[in-house]
């Protein structure tokens, strides 16, 4: 066999080996330097989470595929980047920045930092922290930048319901549901006995400054001996609900009753002996020298009201100005803390010095609210504490009313009965001033 002749050009076409290394090495250099960067991927929680109120909740957030974010800004914010929830930068965390609703309750997990992964946690998780949030992550060099976004839902769960028996009303027996803690805004229901759906009487539903809501609901129950009656209230996000069943037994009719009949005659009681003190009813009108330093009496000495101690000291060795330190060791032994149903806009007071009794009722509907017994030796001072019962400044000042006509009824709005229930000796005693 005979070899066919090879020109020498045919050899010049193949490349040389140190040629075909520099071919390479040209076409990697011509390959984009931020192709890698390209694929990194900044994955979040997802597209929403659910967290009950005063709980933690997470916010996992990691680079994909692997990548070290020790030396990369990580931003958590709300809604906008310039809303910050939490800020890692230059490998430490930059708490001055966040917003204030935020401070104090995030606290960032690195452990995996390297591996690009990050977790954010929310303290006492509240009802404004619902809305979107998002996670970015951008590199020292600005060569990578990339963020996720999602959406916090919140709910919660309130306290169990208290179901208590207010009397006998249109001919039935009245329940009260109540409870408190929930988010959003619950549903109640009443059912029967056998299933059925009852109408409410009453419903109100209000909020707190912390977001939750309140839900009170009342119900007339008509007859039925053994008979069960229930209140649910659920949580519409959930779809989760808490129930209290009472059970309504034939004798417990019978029982409120008596009850009835027995604070029938207490109110009947009570507005007698207020008829019997009004006979002895005189004008009277405060007087401005000894008036605590932080009351302010009007000059027609029939109003008093709160305008701040600190403003105006007490004069020294002015013996007849009302003090702190005289108006506590004045009332520590006879204070009473009472808890009124309905507080009372008028209040009477009837002042038997031989008897030694200082009786207060309301004046709305004559009811008796309570009634001090003590020895009086010397002389009694008026105690007026112009303040709200969290302690607040009242706006509106005490005024001591004109006589009424002797036998009137006074109307008042919202009028109720505060007998019932005269006071709790549990509750907490006010400050002095």
């Amino acid at each position: 066999m005979v070899n066919s002749p090879v020109s020498l050009d045919s050899f010049q076409r193949v490349p040389q080996p140190s040629s075909l290394i520099f071919l390479i090495h040209l076409l990697l250099f011509l390959q984009p330097r931020e192709s890698n960067s390209e694929e990194v991927k900044v994955i979040g929680p997802g597209e929403s989470i659910l967290a009950n109120v005063g709980e933690e909740v997470e916010f996992p957030c990691h680079l994909s595929p692997y990548r070290d974010a020790e030396h990369m800004e990580i931003l958590w914010f709300r809604s906008q980047a310039s809303n910050v929830v939490h800020l890692y930068q230059d490998r430490r965390e930059l708490p001055g920045r966040q917003m204030a609703q935020f401070q104090n309750r995030t606290t960032l997990i690195k452990d995996e930092i390297l591996d690009g992964a990050v977790i954010l946690q929310l303290q006492d998780v509240l009802p404004a922290d619902q809305g979107s949030y998002g996670c970015r992550f951008l590199s020292r060099d600005d060569s990578f930048s990339g963020e996720a976004v999602w959406e916090l839902e919140v709910a919660g769960m309130g306290s169990d319901p208290h179901i208590s028996l207010e009397g006998f009303k249109k001919g039935g027996i009245q329940l009260r549901c109540s409870s408190s803690g929930w988010y959003p805004k619950p549903q109640a229901q009443w059912r029967g006995h056998l299933g059925q759906c009852l109408p409410p009487e009453f419903e109100a539903i209000t909020q707190d400054a912390r977001g939750l809501f309140s839900l009170e609901t009342s119900v007339v129950v008509q007859g039925g001996a053994h008979s069960n009656v229930s209140c649910s209230i659920q949580n519409p996000v959930l779809l989760q609900k808490k129930e209290f069943v009472v059970q309504i037994a034939g004798k417990l009719t019978a029982e409120l009753g008596k009850v009835q009949s027995e604070l029938d005659w207490r109110r009947a009681e009570g507005q007698a002996e207020w008829r019997a003190a009004q006979q002895y009813a005189v004008n009277v009108t405060l007087d401005s020298a000894s008036a605590h330093p932080s009351l302010e009496v009007s000059q027609d000495g029939r109003s008093v009201s709160s305008r701040g101690a600190a403003l105006f000291p007490a004069v020294p060795g002015d013996p007849q100005r009302f003090t702190e330190q005289t108006c506590v060791l004045m009332l520590e032994p006879q204070r009473r803390a009472l808890s009124l149903r309905v507080p009372p806009r008028r209040v009477g007071i009837f002042l038997d010095c031989e008897a030694g009794k200082l009786a207060f009722f309301n004046v709305s509907d004559g009811s008796h609210i309570f009634t001090f017994t003590d020895t009086f030796s010397g002389p009694l001072c008026a105690y007026f504490r112009p303040r709200a019962p969290d302690g607040s400044t009242r706006p509106d000042p005490l005024t001591i009313c004109p006589l009424p006509v002797r036998g009137t009824r006074v109307p008042e709005e919202e009028d109720g009965d505060t007998w019932a229930q005269p006071y709790e000796p549990s509750a907490p005693p006010m400050d002095p001033w």
